[in-house]
Formats: structure tokens, sequence, C-alpha cells
């Protein structure tokens, strides 16, 4: 293109500004009450939460799903009779004034109704107020509408938006790593395979075959001989983007992502997702792993303190939904981001030795209190962790420098004498972060930079260092030490919220046996 052809055009234009967007309830509701003697005229689009109707006067709450609090219309019985319908979607135009009742400065008093889109109550299925999860998880589609996963929403947004501001502070680059990848960065083999179909690749349509084309379901493997993968290699949803970001590292020193990710595992439990996002950071030039963990508790306390200031509508909510909708809640929201938030104090810190000791310890004295058994050599359970967060710790706690053949091949070996067990088998420079409630919430460790250790790693597990060239290659060309880590972001979003159920953490849960959308 001949950018010199433009050269002539006037560098203003006399066409009209920008439309702005209207003004949400939130802008309303946070702006200045308006004055009683020139109040000003608003347009406020949304949806009806609820409708109360007196003799000569109606209240009508609107939402739109940017404030937690919705707005007030004052209309009259005769106005609405036969119009307006709980979950309808709706234009409403009129002054706005002080409100006379409590719960908001504001009100938006009628002057014109135009319904854009009717609810049929004698259908509809979220009419009450409050529904429980268990009934809302049924309605993926609908649930987002409901106070709950509206807060969720929110206060993932809120999160995701502290995050960046931390590590935006500390010089991070935010990447996108690929979804799609030849590696199973866990090794745990519960990566999700991708395939093309059968009928698409023998290039027919599906929905259009001929039904004695189509092979039983029950008789396919993939990959297919005689029909080609899409790629070159077999390839899977990432488990991880630890092993892409390593490769960012060495270009970029510090990189991090919050991306979806994707496990197999074929768990019904309330704490297992098959779609879920990550939180991963790498640092480049990191030989510490107390560097690590002092990113993980800094970026962690840093959002803490932004969301008491900035969702504190939401987490007052979360405080509230759990005092009278769990029975024996004791979770106070506000309480718990105060104190762990505290830039005096440090969150603990102990060994995977040191946790398997008081575990055995507390099981001498009360045999029985654990479901799976404790030893040196054993991976931590779920119940050892909410044991040793809650209980032991009351609060977060590092377990550092795991045996390493509990952990994945690209841990660092610690150095020979230091944190090895009697018998001889090393441990790594790794940690996990347990949280009460949730267990883990957080691992990372240094990676091993030193190419023949990692050669040796990946030998002891019997790993095809064929598929693994460009990862070895980070070793070859400059190696350096690094490391990083990984959270769970719905697992966060649990610890924050008091939510038991990691399924009500996200809109759109994914699970073994069901995806209903």
């Amino acid at each position: 293109m001949n950018f010199r052809s433009f050269s002539s055009a006037p560098l203003r234009s006399s066409a009209p500004s920008l439309r702005r967007l209207p003004r949400t309830i939130r802008n309303i509701l946070n702006s200045p009450v308006p004055s009683a003697v020139d109040p000003p005229f608003a347009n406020v689009r949304g949806w009806v939460r609820h409708i109360r109707k007196h003799k000569h006067i109606a209240f009508v709450t609107i939402t739109d799903g940017t404030s937690i609090e919705p707005l007030q219309v004052v209309s009259t019985p005769e106005r609405i009779k036969g119009s307006l319908f709980i979950g309808s979607s709706v234009s409403l135009t009129g002054t706005l004034a002080r409100s006379h009742g409590a719960g908001q400065p504001v009100e938006l008093q009628e002057k014109e109704i135009t319904v854009l889109g009717h609810c049929d109550l004698t259908e509809y299925p979220l009419q009450k107020k409050h529904q429980l999860p268990t009934y809302t998880r049924e309605l993926p589609h609908l649930r987002p509408r409901t106070e709950v996963i509206l807060s969720v929403l929110r206060l993932r947004d809120k999160a995701t938006r502290a995050f960046n501001e931390y590590f935006e502070s500390q010089e991070f680059t935010y990447v996108h790593p690929p979804i799609l990848t030849s590696n199973d960065c866990e090794g745990a083999g519960e990566a999700f395979r991708v395939t093309t179909d059968v009928l698409l690749s023998r290039g027919q349509n599906p929905q259009t075959a001929d039904p004695k084309d189509i092979p039983p379901t029950d008789t396919l493997s993939f990959p297919v001989p005689e029909y080609p993968e899409h790629f070159d290699r077999p390839t899977y949803l990432t488990v991880s983007s630890q092993l892409h970001l390593e490769a960012l590292s060495a270009a970029l020193s510090r990189v991090y992502t919050i991306s979806p990710t994707f496990r197999a595992e074929r768990s019904k439990t309330h704490r297992h997702l098959s779609e879920f996002s990550m939180l991963e950071a790498e640092i480049a030039f990191c030989d510490d792993l107390e560097d690590i963990m002092s990113v993980v508790e800094r970026s962690i306390k840093d959002v803490f303190r932004t969301l008491r200031t900035h969702a504190f509508p939401e987490v007052g909510f979360f405080r509230d939904f759990l005092s009278t909708e769990v029975a024996g809640s004791e979770h106070d929201l506000l309480r718990m981001m105060d104190d762990l938030s505290s830039p005096g104090v440090r969150w603990a810190r102990m060994t995977h030795a040191e946790a398997v000791k008081e575990l055995q310890q507390y099981q001498d004295r009360h045999p029985g209190s654990f479901v799976y058994p404790v030893g040196p050599r054993l991976p931590l359970q779920s119940e050892h962790e909410k044991w040793l967060a809650g209980n032991l710790i009351d609060g977060p706690v590092f377990i550092t420098d795991y045996p390493a053949s509990l952990k994945p091949f690209y841990m660092r070996e610690n150095d020979r004498g230091r944190l090895h067990w009697t018998e001889g088998e090393p441990t790594v420079a790794c940690f996990d972060l347990l949280v009460p409630r949730v267990g883990e919430l957080v691992g990372g460790s240094l990676r091993e930079e030193r190419l023949d250790r990692l050669l040796q790693a990946m030998r002891v597990r019997n790993m095809r260092t064929e598929d693994m060239q460009w990862y070895l290659d980070l070793r070859r060309f400059g190696t350096f030490p690094h490391g990083g880590f990984g959270m769970g972001f719905e697992r966060f979003i649990s610890w924050v919220t008091g939510l038991e159920n990691i399924r009500d953490c996200v809109p759109f849960p994914r699970s073994i046996g069901k995806i209903a959308l």
C-alpha cells in the first residue's frame, strides 16, 4: 500500500464525534446524588429482578450486571400491569432522584417503559430470589443471571485485573501460550487427545453422511492408522503452559499468563474440573526457591488488598451469603483478607519431611483420623493438605522439598547433602502452597537447568528424549537458573468466596460426564 496517497487527506474530520455507550447502573449508583431542583433524565436498560406492588405505587428493581446492587425504579401498578415480569429485558426512561428508602442513594422515577424481551413466568426457572447452587448447576445458560454467579464473575474480573496489575508492577510480560501441545507437561497421562473426525478426514460431512458409512463409536480408536493426524505428531489439550513459558522466559526473562488448561481426570469430586484457568509465571535468573515463594505470597496479598477495597460489595455478599445459606459457616472473608494480607505476617514454611512428621504424630494420637496412609515417600492427599493448613497452621503454608519420585521430571534436584532422605533418595527444590479448606492452591519449583541432570531425570521416568529436543535445547543454548509456579484460578476464587464446590466458581463448568452446552 502506498501511504503517500493519503498525504492530501485532512488531519481532522468534520464527521460527528464518536457516540458513547449509555450509562450503566453501576455508573448511576456511584455518581453524586442528583439535585432535587433539576433532576436529570436517564435511560436505563436491563432485566427485571423483582417487582413490588402497593395500592398506589410500584417498585421495580432493575439489574444490568454491572453492580451487585440493582437500581430501584418507581412507577405505578397501572403502568406495569401486564407488561413487566421478572426476567424481562426493558428500557426505562425517567428522572433520577434521591431515594426516599434505605439501601441506595438514588432511584429512577419512571416516565416511559419499553419491553425489549418478554419472559414467560409459567416457564422461567429463576423466579425465586435465591436458588441453591445444586439447582442452578443444571441451568448453566441461565445461572449467570443469579446473584451468586454474577458476584463470582465480577470478583473473577477484579481478581484478574489485580493480578495483572501486580505482575506488571514487577515487570512481567503477559504472554499467550498455545492450548494445543505435543507434550504432557505433568506426565500423569491425564491429557485430552486432539484428533479430527473420521468422516471429515474422508472428506465427508457428518451431518449429511450416509449412516452406513458412520463407524460404531465403540469401534473407533484414535489415531486411525489409515487416516493421517491433523498435525505431524500426536496432539493434546494443554495440562500446563509451563514448558512453553520456559521457552518464552529464555527471551523475556519474566513472563506470566492466565489461560485455559485441561485435565482428563476421571474424578467427580467438588475440587476437580476438566477445563479450568491457570495463572502461571516463569522467572529467569532465579536460583533460590524462596524468591518464587515470595512472588506468590506478595501477589496474593496484593490482590487481597485490592479486592478488600475495590470488590467490597462482592466480598460482603459472599460473607453474608455463607452465613445465611451455609449452616455453621464461620468463613469471615473480610477478616481473612485483613489477617493474611498484613505485610508484617510471613506465611509459614515447612519441608515435606516436617509435614509428614506432624501428620504421623497426629495420626498416632488420633488413630483413624486420615483415610489415606501417611509416609515419607507417599504423596500428600487432600485430607492431609487441609489438616496441615486448616488445623496445624490455621493459615497458608508452603510445603517444600518433596522427594524427587513424587514430582515431575523438570524440577531441580537439590544439591547432594542438603534436604535428602537418609535412604539416599534426593529431594527437589519445589513447593506446594496449601490454604485452609481448599488444600493445594499453588505449585512451583526451580527448574532443572543442568542438561545432564535433566536427561537423567527423563531417563528415570522412561521419557522419550527424542520428543523433547526443543526443551533440551533450552539447556544447550544459554541455559540459566529459573523457576516458576502455577495457581488454579478457580481454586483461588473458591478460597476467597468460601464456595465449597469449584463448579460454582466458573460460569460454565466442564467435568467428567457433564458438558451441557
